[in-house]
Parts: structure tokens; sequence; C-alpha cells
């Protein structure tokens, strides 16, 4: 060899040497050189200095067995017999202590070199600790999943998001559906017959599409054997495998709302119960209302008609003085007795009602109601007597007589108004005062006279309402709808 070529040779080699050591020194991962006779270190980069925790001069001149960097020194001389027999060694399982007494899990790689004329080798460690952790945490993951998935009581299932088909089902879909795991998977919920409700499917498609998820959305569903059932359902898009899909959650209500239909059923058939009863009790109040009405204008009226009559006609005849002033305070008295008596038996059973009609009876009673009382009563009254049968508009006088009534006995008003309008569909009752006014209760009524304003009104099919607080007097407001079949009055 010339000397030129030796110097090439030379250059080579240093400039090889000077590559290595760079690359040596500046590997993240841990990197060492070590005699494979004795186990000594004879040089360390700062990679592995960092995965053990000693520093690089501590390390130069021991061996890793007695920095106990070997867990398992066993391992050491199985990876050495390796070495030895194929000449390198890749991705071999290593548990590292470290200088604090923690654990790093490493992939080790090694291979012969000569160090002058030691034989040695150089070894490099990638540290796969964090790598492993987050593997066992996905494995855990999974693992809890799959048991949370099959176990729950709650029906789950994942789709493909594309296809809308079955990938997995746990027991209680099974049990729910009554379809077979292996019949479903595969398949669409829309194909069994499941979900056949297209604008279910709309929609949930949709909210998927939009946000990724949905949370109890009530849908109806049906089983193999063609039973309806409620299911209040949640749904998230995951990625399965590379692919989109839906994992489903839904809970089974349908015992909750055929409970809840029943109890609904139970409170109609009691409010049913509840309106027919009044009605008899009102019918059968109106009925011994006129037949005591008819007894006092018939009965008694009669009999004290006959009394002052007979004073009338002793009165006539030659009497004392005395005698006479008795007679006279007696037909007085009749008198005054017959008025009461058919004042009683028209507010029993108005007989303006079934002779004129409903708005001429109404008339009677406001005027009747401003004469014997200080309060000033104004009205508006459209006619309304074509409109309702008999027995409605008896029960329409009857929720404006009590309102009077009320006025009367309690408002203390000076002023009072009165308004009954009519248009296509409905009429409107207004009764307002400005009187003391009352507190209402929690329902919004109070006393009893309201109370049977609102059985009528809703016997009627209206609706009331009322305004009042103390010293803000009263406002009564009732819509009552116009039938469509109208009966005449009679």
């Amino acid at each position: 060899m010339t000397r030129s070529e030796r110097r090439s040779t030379a250059q080579a080699l240093r400039e090889s040497e000077e590559k290595f050591s760079k690359a040596f020194r500046a590997s993240p991962d841990g990197m060492a050189i070590s005699e494979v006779a004795t186990g000594r270190y004879v040089e360390v980069n700062e990679g592995y200095s960092l995965l053990c925790g000693y520093r690089c001069e501590e390390m130069i001149g021991r061996t890793s067995i007695e920095l106990g960097i070997w867990k398992e020194p066993a391992e050491r001389d199985r990876f050495v017999a390796i070495l030895e027999e194929r000449g390198q060694v890749r991705d071999f399982n290593m548990v590292m202590g470290t200088r604090t007494g923690g654990v790093r899990h490493i992939l080790l790689n090694g291979e012969f070199i000569m160090v002058g004329k030691t034989s040695c080798f150089v070894s490099v460690l990638h540290d796969v600790t964090e790598r492993l952790a987050r593997e066992r945490a996905l494995r855990e993951s999974e693992e809890k999943f799959a048991k949370a998935f099959r176990t729950s009581p709650d029906v789950m299932s994942i789709v493909d998001l594309e296809t809308g088909r079955y990938v997995e089902v746990n027991d209680a879909h099974e049990r729910v559906f009554g379809y077979p795991r292996k019949d479903v998977l595969g398949r669409s919920p829309t194909e069994l017959g499941i979900y056949n409700n297209p604008e279910q499917r709309k929609l949930i498609q949709a909210q998927l599409e939009t946000t990724g998820s949905l949370r109890n959305l009530e849908i109806e569903t049906h089983t193999e054997r063609g039973e309806l059932l409620f299911l209040l359902l949640s749904a998230e898009v995951i990625e399965l495998g590379g692919r989109k899909c839906v994992l489903r959650v839904a809970h089974d209500i349908t015992g909750r709302r055929r409970a809840e239909a029943e109890r609904t059923e139970a409170v109609q058939r009691e409010q049913q119960a509840r309106i027919e009863y009044t009605l008899q009790l009102i019918a059968a109040q109106e009925a011994e209302r006129k037949r005591i009405a008819a007894d006092l204008h018939d009965g008694v009226g009669q009999n004290i008609l006959l009394i002052r009559n007979l004073a009338q006609q002793v009165l006539q005849t030659d009497l004392p003085p005395a005698g006479r002033e008795q007679l006279a305070a007696i037909d007085h008295l009749a008198g005054l007795c017959i008025a009461d008596v058919r004042q009683i038996s028209r507010d029993l059973r108005p007989y303006q009602l079934d002779h004129l009609g409903l708005k001429r009876a109404l008339e009677a009673m406001l005027e009747h109601a401003g004469q014997a009382s200080k309060v000033e009563f104004t009205s508006r009254l459209e006619p309304v007597d074509d409109l309702f049968g008999a027995d409605a508009a008896l029960n329409l006088y009857r929720i404006i007589q009590e309102g009077v009534n009320n006025i009367l006995k309690h408002s203390q008003a000076s002023r009072a108004q009165i308004a009954v309008e009519r248009d296509l569909r409905e009429v409107a009752v207004r009764l307002e005062d400005d009187g003391v006014g009352f507190a209402m209760d929690k329902s919004g009524r109070s006393g009893l006279g309201l109370r049977n304003i609102a059985e009528r009104v809703r016997m009627l099919g209206g609706a009331l309402k009322v305004r009042s607080s103390p010293g803000q007097g009263t406002h009564i407001e009732v819509q009552i709808p116009i039938p469509e079949t109208r009966s005449a009055p009679g």
C-alpha cells in the first residue's frame, strides 16, 4: 500500500469514528459500549445516563450488574449468549432498574465491535415504558368496555355509521328483541323491523351527522314477535378499526309508559266520573229547585193569597176599629209574604228563562239586583238565545247569577259591569266590580260560589279566569265554546 493510500485509509477511518462518536453522543436512545469478558462499561451516552439515573462518569469501569441495571441478571447472560450465537440481537425485552429503584421497560439491540484489541459490544436501549403503559391501559379499557357492553342490562349495539348494519350487540339486545346475535350481525335494524319509523331514523341520522351524539331520545321499536317497545335512546359516533360506527345505548321504558298510560286512564276515568256525578247533582238540584218553586207558587203562595183575600172580604164588613186595624195589618203582611214567595220562586227557577229567553231573563235578574241593592249595575248583553239548548242556557244563567250574588253579598262594591258577547266560535262573559276583592288560593279560586261557577263552566267545555286581590276589586272572565250542533232553546 502506498503512502497516499495509507493516508486516505487513515482519513476515512477518522471520519468514520467521528461519525460514530457524534451519533453515539447525540442519540436520544441509550447507548453503551461494554467489554464482553468483564461486562464493564467502556463508554455510555447521555441517553443511557438519563434512563438509569447514573452520571456517565459513575458508570465507566463498572458493570451493569454492579449498578443493578439488569433487574434479572440471568437475562443479561441470555442476551450475551444470543449475541455470541448470532453476532447481533434485535428487540430483546429488558427490564431495567434505575438508580432510584424504579423500573423501565427496554427494547435492547446489540452488536459486537472491537475497541482496540478488546472484544466489546455496543448496546442501543429504546425505552418503551410509556408505550407499554398506554397499550396496557388501552387493553384494560377495551376489556372493561367489553365486559360492560356484554353485561349491561340496557340494550347496547354498535352499527356502521354509513350502512347502518350491526357490528355487535350485547346480551340484553338478544333478550329484549328476541333476535339471536348471529341473525343480527351484518343486518340493519330496518331490515329486521326493529326501527320501522322512517321519521325517527331520519331524526337519529341527522342528529348524529350534525353533533356526533344524541341523548335520551324516546323511540318506538318492535320485537321479533311484533310487540311494541318504547326505548330511551342515546348514541355516540365512535371509530372502530378505522371506520366510523355508532354506539347505541337504549333503556327500555315500556313498563313506565304503560304505567303512565294506566295512570292517565285512571285520572280520566276519575274525572269523567266526577263530571257525571256533578251533572247528576246539578240536574237533581235544578229539579228540586223547580219542584220547590212550583210548591211555593202553587201551594204556599196560593194559601197566603187566600188568607189575604179572606182578610180583604172581612174588611168590607162592619168591624170595630181595633179589629179592622188588625185585619189591615194581616192583609199587608200577607202581601209582603206573597212578594217574597214570588221572588224566592223566581230565584229558584227563573220563569223568564223558560218563557222569555236567556237575554230577557238576565236583564230581569240585573234589574232586580240593582233595585234590591246600592250597587250600580251596567250591562251589555248581546243576544245568545239561539246558541244554546235549555240545559246550557240554564247553566250560563246560573254562572252569571252566582257572580251577581257574590257581588251583592261579599264585594261591598258601588259599581259592577256585566257583559255577554258573542263571536263565531265562543261566547264571552265578563263580570267586574270595584269592591274590596279577596286573596286567591293557589288554584286561583276562592269560595264555594266560584267553585260552583267553575263546575258549570267545565260542564259547558269552557274556560274560567279570575283576577282579584284585596282592595283591587274582582274580574271574572268566562269563555264558552258555541256548540257545532245548536239546539233550540226550550
